[in-house]
């Protein structure tokens, strides 16, 4: 817990402040992407500049710098060090940043996303190409403003997402994984090409998409009176400072099911982490995730791990079949789960199967090196995009919606943010290995419908523990073993090979 000391409760209500600011602009940002009428974006992109400049101004007063100094040596418990570890270098980075950039940044961040949406609309990359390279200039300035001498300016940006990494140890590790990602992908192609086209020409009613999803969410421990669900372009998960209000969105899609109910089970899996906080973190810095890749590594873990096995539709696919008599009533269970794992290289990345997942983020990875480091423009990006596609995967996108246009992430800004998803897979498979062991019921479990057990441990192995420790101390805590990813390619083989051995 935090401790009472003057200095310590002085950081912590600045901090509650602080992250109060953080709360009400994500409330903002959340309407912008779910309810916010189209001509009000020009009036939203002002609220959430002027909110930014806010709480830039306040993290970075005078006054902070000293109340930093006495935390520090006033900092006792794992509480306080973690508070003081956190709100020090966000405020080291701040006072780098001029209030006006800052705002800058906000109003472009926001107008940029307006432009994507109607963008991938109409599958015209040109309509949201200049606001890019302005929002990418911008924040091309503030990192040459934050770089160390020791840093790219990759690393810059990956900071902001996965702190305790650099460029140089992705690079490694996707190094590492990408042959072997290539040659299991094109192993397992040839298995699954027979697998039973059950699903394809087939339409799935909304409404019992929706019913089925929300029983799942319900069955995770998902907290629907700390939560809720609502529809955007491109599923989220927005929490605002507190374990009390966690919201997700899906997007629907009558032709297949998969997609909407994976990204439900994706995003319930973020939100479970944040509802999963401990109380006291609440109101602070402490608050949250240890970084994107840790919160990856639950998303994913729901979504493939869990969602995807043979022992959750043991159990889930008589309810499923309730809801869709027509569409699968007389489709086997073995059928069905080789049809929702199926391997090929497809354009979408959230629509990815989980061995060609990790190539669809390794292409982004490469992509955006190769923008930050000046080697393509903006202009650029769709061709570079086709290109790596086509010597990556083997395909090539016929459409910008389907190419370069299908993620959000470059219009909020969020360069050094693909990498996380990678690097939550492998978090995920090693977390599993360890689950296995010290619950060796849990497939047992999962094939009776019983997933709170696996919800209660990950609460208490990870979600309860906020920020108090980095990523790099957490995966060492929990599996007592620093991240390896040969865990995930063993977590691929052995799966596959059971699922098509029958």
């Amino acid at each position: 817990m935090f401790s009472n000391s003057k200095p310590i409760q002085d950081l912590l209500a600045l901090s509650a402040e602080l992250t109060h600011l953080e709360g009400a602009a994500e409330v903002l940002a959340w309407d912008q992407e779910t309810y916010m009428p189209p001509k009000g974006g020009s009036t939203r992109a002002f609220q959430l500049s002027t909110l930014s400049g806010i709480y830039h101004e306040k993290l970075t007063q005078g006054k902070v710098g000293l109340l930093l100094q006495k935390a520090k040596k006033a900092a006792k418990t794992s509480h306080d060090k973690a508070l003081v570890r956190r709100l020090e270098k966000e405020y080291q980075k701040a006072t780098k940043l001029p209030k006006a950039l800052v705002k800058e940044i906000t109003e472009m961040q926001s107008r940029a996303t307006q432009s994507w949406r109607k963008a991938k609309e109409k599958s015209d990359f040109s309509l949201f190409e200049k606001d890019l390279e302005k929002l990418l200039s911008l924040q091309l300035k503030a990192a040459k403003l934050l770089q160390k001498k020791s840093q790219t300016l990759y690393d810059v940006f990956l900071d902001d997402f996965e702190p305790d990494m650099t460029e140089t140890e992705v690079q490694k590790i996707f190094d590492h994984l990408k042959p072997k990602l290539v040659a299991l992908a094109a192993k397992l192609t040839k298995t699954t090409r027979d697998a039973p086209k059950i699903l394809e020409g087939k339409t799935f009613p909304i409404a019992g998409q929706k019913e089925f999803g929300q029983e799942v969410m319900k069955r995770m421990g998902f907290d629907f009176e700390a939560g809720r669900q609502d529809l955007s372009a491109h599923p989220f998960t927005c929490y605002f400072g507190s374990v009390g209000d966690v919201r997700i969105t899906t997007h629907e899609d009558e032709k297949d099911f998969q997609n909407p109910l994976f990204a439900t089970v994706h995003e319930s899996g973020h939100a479970l982490y944040y509802q999963g906080n401990h109380q006291s973190l609440i109101h602070s810095h402490v608050y949250g995730s240890a970084s994107l890749g840790m919160s990856e590594s639950q998303s994913r873990f729901w979504e493939n791990t869990i969602a995807r096995s043979l022992p959750f539709w043991q159990y889930h696919y008589p309810l499923f079949q309730a809801h869709f008599p027509d569409q699968v009533g007389m489709v086997s269970l073995s059928d069905f789960v080789k049809a929702v794992n199926t391997v090929r290289p497809s354009f979408i990345r959230t629509e990815a199967d989980e061995v060609t997942y990790g190539l669809h983020i390794i292409l982004r990875f490469d992509i955006e090196r190769e923008l930050l480091s000046g080697k393509i423009k903006v202009k650029d990006l769709p061709k570079a995009w086709n290109a790596k596609m086509s010597s990556m995967l083997g395909i090539n996108p016929g459409s910008d919606r389907e190419g370069v246009l299908q993620d959000i992430h470059w219009s909020h800004g969020s360069f050094g943010y693909f990498p996380t998803y990678l690097l939550g897979n492998l978090i995920a498979a090693q977390l599993w290995f360890t689950l296995k062991k010290e619950m060796p019921t849990a497939e047992k479990d999962i094939a009776a419908g019983k997933l709170l057990p696996i919800r209660h441990w990950l609460k208490e192995k990870i979600h309860q523990q906020g920020k108090l420790y980095t990523t790099p101390e957490l995966v060492k805590k929990v599996t007592g073993e620093p991240l390896n990813p040969d865990y995930f390619i063993k977590y691929l083989e052995e799966k596959f090979a059971a699922l098509y051995s029958q």
